[in-house]
């Protein structure tokens, strides 16, 4: 490794060794002692907030419990970038959305030209309760801009796949939920 990167590397490990770090559940070992049921019940009500402003989710957890109960088990994790990690860059597909719980996240546009529109790029920190790249939990979507940490966060990263198989297993609510996602596509691609 040549010095101008073990440089780097010495001065980003010593200022985040100075930092106080947020606790992740990896950090909580007694979570380990409640049964697997309580733990799940513990992340569906921790999650509830987060996603209870987003329509659809607002009215899976109101038609059917469970089926809102196994999409928050199964498709929402809590990730903690620090201080410049990057959330997701322009050019690479998205595998899910994100919901910025605290801190904030820098985004920023990248230029491109799309046959006679030309965006020029836009920037800015988006504070909590701020969705990114939703379009990812409906459709193949490419990220257009870069979305990195503004000093230390807390995001709800939701997977895609996973809500899709979450959602469509329970045949109450897999029909509605089918015709959201057409209906969101449609609009997008309007």
């Amino acid at each position: 490794v040549g010095g101008a990167v073990a440089f780097q590397v010495q001065r980003q490990v010593r200022e985040r060794l100075r930092q106080r770090s947020r606790l992740t559940r990896d950090d909580l070992p007694c979570l380990d002692l409640l049964s697997t049921a309580l733990q799940d019940h513990l992340h569906i009500e921790v999650c509830k907030p987060q996603v209870s402003g987003y329509p659809l989710f607002l009215l899976v957890r109101h038609e059917d419990p469970k089926c809102f109960a196994k999409a928050c088990t199964a498709a929402m994790h809590f990730i903690n970038p620090r201080s410049g990690d990057d959330l997701f860059v322009s050019g690479v597909g998205a595998v899910g959305a994100y919901i910025v719980i605290s801190g904030k996240i820098r985004y920023e546009v990248q230029a491109f030209d799309l046959s006679e529109d030309s965006w020029a790029g836009g920037q800015g920190p988006l504070s909590p309760g701020t969705w990114l790249a939703v379009g990812a939990l409906w459709c193949h979507w490419m990220h257009v801009g870069d979305a990195k940490a503004d000093g230390d966060c807390q995001v709800l990263e939701i997977s895609g796949e996973a809500l899709a198989d979450a959602m469509t297993s329970r045949p109450g609510v897999s029909d509605f939920v089918a015709a959201y996602g057409r209906a969101f596509h449609k609009r997008l691609v309007a």
